[in-house]
């Protein structure tokens, strides 16, 4: 059992919340942030409303569920398709959760109190909280985790809502570069995160499969139906393009007659197929075996998906990142891997690298 300084146990409850809230200060949690600036632009780009894009944040606590649900909604895909994709994105959510439960449970902590906690378990937040339960007395260890999980939350959440309405007043070159940052955290995140060879296969291999998915069918992205190149233009052709993107959405659509039927869909295509793999991970924390062969093709399926999506960005995005050439994007994609890894490993690294490729492409352009 581990023996914790006696100002430790002295902490209040209150105190050991605000050392959870310091937390949004550590070096994955400002990582994170800085994805959630590509976010916002994504969200910009496909026509949702700062609104939506709010609520998708706090309610999909999951950012690869919401890239997926993002480029289901953009592509018209309707929300059983959504919801199957999104589930087969989060599937990696009951492993995490069932490796945290026995960190995270006290002697008096009940289940209703780990169902909410679950909804902030993603991977920074479980990377956050497995580094650090040992120091923490184990009767507030649910104090500490809600501390910060729901500050990082609450706090991304705001900032998307910002960051979206602020790149209305940047050019659309500066709102391309924020929204890569999107792909190279999650190249880097995945493949650090990687725990064997399968992982890291996943990962290219899914990101190799779209350019011939691509070119067999020129209409095809993951997950989504229809065609890329009629929808820009007719979106191009339209005096307000998140209007005409909506016009060209499925059960998305009934946002136009029903005002409110957004968040239903945010709701039953991205909540509920995320939340239900932590909620299956909180009642059977004693009976999955997150080292078992299940859990490891379910985080390979997921691994694979998300790539087939960083490529999707990388290879054929749409908005301001289709204005960066497909070469940049490349090269920024590379050379953010490589300072990745020539750093040991330090994704706000290879961001930078990635980051002053396009940086430098911008400039020579400009200075041509």
């Amino acid at each position: 059992m581990t023996a914790h300084p006696p100002e430790t146990s002295e902490r209040s409850d209150l105190g050991w919340i605000l050392l959870g809230m310091k937390g949004i200060l550590s070096p994955p949690a400002l990582i994170l942030t800085t994805a959630f600036f590509g976010f916002a632009g994504l969200c910009r780009e496909a026509g949702i409303s700062w609104q939506e894009a709010a609520f998708m944040t706090a309610t999909v606590w999951a950012l690869p569920a919401k890239i997926i649900l993002l480029g289901a909604i953009t592509a018209g895909t309707s929300l059983p398709a959504a919801a199957f994709a999104v589930a087969l994105s989060s599937l990696r959510m009951t492993p995490m959760v069932v490796a945290l439960m026995p960190e995270l449970r006290g002697p008096k902590t009940k289940v209703p109190t780990l169902l909410f906690l679950s909804h902030f378990v993603a991977i920074t937040a479980w990377v956050f909280a497995m580094e650090r339960m040992e120091d923490v007395p184990r009767d507030k260890r649910a104090l500490f985790f809600g501390g910060f999980a729901v500050t990082l939350t609450a706090m991304n959440t705001v900032l998307v809502a910002i960051v979206f309405n602020l790149m209305g007043q940047l050019p659309a070159l500066a709102t391309g570069a924020l929204a890569f940052l999107t792909p190279v955290y999650f190249f880097n995140s995945l493949y650090g995160s990687a725990r064997d060879v399968s992982g890291r296969l996943a990962l290219f291999c899914g990101m190799a499969a779209l350019p011939p998915a691509h070119w067999l069918s020129p209409g095809y992205e993951a997950p989504r139906r229809g065609h890329r190149r009629r929808a820009r233009r007719l979106c191009r052709r339209a005096a307000h393009q998140g209007a005409a993107r909506r016009r060209l959405m499925s059960d998305w659509a009934y946002s136009n007659v029903v005002p409110w039927w957004p968040y239903v869909f945010i709701l039953l295509g991205g909540w509920l197929p995320t939340d239900m793999w932590r909620y299956l991970g909180v009642v059977s924390a004693s009976r999955i075996d997150e080292t078992g062969e299940a859990a490891a093709i379910a985080r390979t399926i997921a691994t694979s998906l998300v790539a087939a999506v960083i490529a999707q960005l990388v290879f054929y995005p749409s908005g301001a990142l289709a204005d960066i050439p497909t070469v940049v994007r490349v090269a920024a994609l590379g050379a953010g891997f490589t300072a990745f890894q020539l750093s040991r490993r330090r994704i706000l690294v290879g961001i930078l690298a990635a980051e002053l490729v396009i940086g430098g492409w911008a400039l020579v352009i400009g200075l041509g």
